[in-house]
């Protein structure tokens, strides 16, 4: 059956999307940890602002009031000292 099918198939695509879903949640939640531990208060915000919420070099610069190649520039070292 034809729709029988295609229910299994749109079954089986939606229990993926949760699995991935899950895992993703799971490493934002071990990302999140990781980044409260970082020491220096402007690199965590950096880091937080950049790799949790998305934000430009703009939006961020705005927020925090540094320029944004001050902004990049301390990333990219911090991620630099890390090996990333």
């Amino acid at each position: 059956d034809p729709v029988a099918e295609i229910a299994m198939k749109a079954y089986e695509v939606k229990v993926k999307i949760l699995e991935l879903k899950k895992t993703l949640e799971t490493e934002r939640l071990n990302a999140i940890q990781w980044i409260s531990e970082i020491e220096d208060p402007l690199i965590r915000t950096l880091v937080k602002y950049r790799c949790v919420d998305n934000l430009s070099w703009d939006e961020i610069s705005n927020r925090i009031g540094y320029e944004r190649t001050t902004c990049s520039k301390k990333y990219n070292e911090y991620m630099k000292s890390l090996g990333r």
